[in-house]
């Protein structure tokens, strides 16, 4: 795979797991961030065993782009979890 190939996977990989961020936060709201968590943790372990046996540029890019929608998505509803069963404080 040539240098320009592995940067469109990179960039595959990142462009999906932006765009991820923004439609994880609705699903979090309307489903809960535990749910959402769980779905997306499942398939960020699937997503990761198919980019593990990638054998071409296309199903490179596919499986990552795939992955990077999957890692987006355990990131907001990680965040909204821990901030909510997070203990208060305080130093005095």
């Amino acid at each position: 795979m040539t240098a320009n190939r592995d940067g469109l996977v990179q960039g595959a990989f990142t462009a999906s797991f932006a765009a991820s961020l923004l439609v994880v936060s609705f699903l979090c709201d309307r489903f809960g961030a535990k749910s959402v968590f769980a779905w997306a943790a499942i398939s960020c372990a699937a997503s990761a065993l198919f980019a593990a046996v990638a054998r071409s540029f296309e199903s490179a890019l596919v499986c990552m782009a795939l992955l990077g929608l999957a890692q987006g998505a355990t990131y907001t509803p990680a965040i909204m979890l821990a901030s909510t069963n997070a203990q208060r404080f305080r130093v005095e």
